[in-house]
């Protein structure tokens, strides 16, 4: 995880730990139970979800 503050990263080490992931393994668990809940089976291509580019 290269984005937030040591905290945050060591928050997501100890979160993905209890869940027995790696950190890279609990945030893509993550987002996909959240696009699960929010879009269901809808495929992200058929949403325009490009990244912004900053």
């Amino acid at each position: 995880m290269t984005y937030g503050t040591a905290q945050d990263r060591l928050r997501a080490a100890a979160v993905a730990k209890l869940h027995k992931l790696t950190v890279s393994g609990w945030l893509l668990k993550v987002i996909r139970d959240e696009y699960r809940a929010v879009y269901g089976d809808t495929p992200p291509e058929k949403l325009n979800a490009e990244p912004d580019q900053r």
